[in-house]
């Protein structure tokens, strides 16, 4: 990119130079301010216990556990983790009656951010096989 607005071989009109040379400083801009949030993003993960201990879970980045601290709160008022993921829309809704319980499709209500950000996990096909 530094090099087309430069570059006075090319036939380009002054103005599309002018025009390239503010894009690349808007792009500069913009990685400066992406690299100080992330740093800001760690000091706030780094100062909370919480997030600090969702990092250990295998596949959660400061980002995710970060993210989950502050969408999900008071994570005591889920009784297990599938109640998480199912309040994310992760899982397959349970239906039935007369304790035979059938599982019906993957809502996809619930913080897509989130759901974007957590890792997947191996599921199954049709056939009843794992894959990735």
């Amino acid at each position: 990119m530094p090099q087309i607005p430069e570059d006075h071989e090319n036939d380009l009109p002054g103005m599309v130079r002018e025009l390239l040379q503010r894009l690349g400083e808007n792009l500069k801009q913009t990685d400066n301010r992406v690299v100080e949030l992330e740093r800001q993003i760690t000091r706030c993960h780094r100062d909370n216990e919480q997030s600090l201990r969702l990092e250990a879970v295998a596949g959660i980045e400061p980002l995710t556990a970060g993210a989950l601290v502050a969408t999900v709160g008071d994570a005591t008022s889920f009784s297990s983790f599938r109640q998480v993921s199912a309040w994310l829309g992760m899982v397959p809704r349970h239906e039935g009656t007369g304790g035979k319980v059938t599982l019906g499709r993957i809502s996809k209500r619930g913080d897509v951010h989130l759901r974007t950000l957590l890792p997947r996990g191996p599921r199954r096909n049709d056939t009843g096989r794992t894959k990735a």
